[in-house]
């Protein structure tokens, strides 16, 4: 179960990257 753990954790951190981006960008604009 802690690989599953681990996964979630990979793909949330991927995800809040690109949101941090996305966010970053649009505000810049």
């Amino acid at each position: 179960m802690e690989t599953a753990v681990l996964d979630w954790v990979a793909i949330a951190g991927y995800f809040g990257v690109t949101l941090l981006v996305c966010w970053q960008i649009f505000s810049r604009r």
